[in-house]
């Protein structure tokens, strides 16, 4: 006869997922598709012929407009609270209200300019042709992770903290193949408390300083606000190459595609860890591939197996189409520059994989699409 967990117990285990479903459904509400295309047929009809990237830093710096003139206005907020207890000897009424009152405030700040950064995440996302989904709880969580600021290039924890042994290999796989999602999940939930809470301290910290609020709030969501759409721009870069080169081996050559992630596990975990940027990468790839039943039996495989170098060094090269050749070379370039920082581990790596793919040594290759990223 099974045993009965008590009724407490099952709730407590509970609650992180409620916390998650929660936290997921608010973000998601948070985020306006329809303003954010929008937002990019007007500056489309507004500069015809201009290049994606100049139209992307002309969203940035229309975003970094609202959010700094509202954090100038907001830390004028915060004088008028200074202001109560400016006298010798404030009431303690008059100090709990203010204080009260400073830190609504900055709540309010940081709210109004994540809130801002997410549609400007989302803008851009959709001018480079690779929209995020609100109704998918992983997209919800990606675009409320990079509007904290949060590069992509963060090692993940449990992987950061030690050179992989196979046992830590088969963990990884295990967590590609099943727990993406949930991992996720919990690095957001983790950091945006971590977070909110540094951004508030920095504020507060700052907005001691009389009378310097508003030119304080006004630099403060200006930097962040344009650090955010510079890695908005990198995100939405990195997304629309892979997605891109999914559909052409899917239209030249579909056996290619079960390549697709072991390469993007191969090259991203060339170096022995692996970074938030990866994991998210290979997870957005995952959904998107039009893989049957019997490819994603053989992904699963090749990303167990042990020799999977070798395998790739074997069947890489029998790949028939030149375009799918192409396009898995490109999606390994991609997985080596999203953290802008090639290890000279994948710059090796990915050395291997253009050779196996018929191409040429590729260090200028993966430069050049770094400096992409970076434009």
């Amino acid at each position: 006869m099974t045993e009965q967990k008590p009724p407490d117990t099952q709730n407590k285990k509970q609650i992180p997922g409620r916390i998650a479903e929660v936290f997921a459904r608010a973000v998601s509400a948070s985020m306006n598709t329809s303003s954010a295309a929008e937002d990019v047929r007007r500056v489309r009809d507004k500069y015809p012929g201009l290049p994606t990237d100049e139209l992307a830093q002309l969203l940035i710096k229309r975003a970094a407009r609202k959010t700094k003139w509202e954090g100038a206005t907001n830390g004028l907020a915060v004088t008028g609270c200074e202001a109560l207890v400016a006298a010798p000897v404030p009431e303690p009424s008059h100090k709990l209200a203010a204080g009260a009152g400073a830190l609504t405030l900055l709540l309010g700040d940081v709210a109004f300019a994540t809130r801002m950064q997410m549609q400007l995440l989302l803008a851009i996302a959709t001018l480079y042709d690779c929209p995020f989904d609100p109704d998918d709880e992983e997209d919800v969580y990606v675009v409320f992770k990079a509007a904290l600021g949060l590069t992509g290039t963060e090692r993940v924890g449990s992987y950061a903290r030690f050179i992989f042994t196979e046992t830590a290999r088969k963990q990884l796989r295990n967590l590609l193949r099943s727990g993406v999602r949930r991992a996720v999940q919990e690095a957001v939930i983790k950091v945006a408390g971590r977070r909110v809470g540094v951004y508030l301290g920095e504020k507060y910290v700052m907005r001691l300083i009389p009378v310097v609020n508003a030119a304080i709030g006004y630099w403060f969501n200006n930097a962040i606000t344009k650090s955010v759409g510079r890695w908005a721009k990198v995100r939405a870069k990195i997304r629309s190459s892979s997605f891109r080169q999914i559909e052409q081996i899917a239209v030249t050559s579909a056996d290619a595609l079960v390549w697709v992630l072991p390469i993007i596990f191969h090259v991203g975990t060339a170096a022995d860890s692996l970074t938030d940027g990866v994991l998210t990468l290979y997870s957005q790839c995952a959904k998107r591939l039009p893989l049957s039943e019997e490819q994603r039996g053989r992904v699963a495989m090749l990303i167990d197996a042990e020799d999977l170098p070798e395998i790739l060094e074997a069947e890489l090269p029998q790949t028939s189409s030149a375009e799918a050749r192409k396009a898995l070379y490109e999606i390994a370039l991609t997985t080596a520059a999203a953290n802008l920082n090639p290890s000279p581990q994948e710059c090796e790596c990915v050395d291997s994989v253009a050779r196996w793919l018929g191409f040429a040594s590729a260090p200028d290759d993966l430069n050049a699409r770094v400096q992409y990223l970076k434009r």
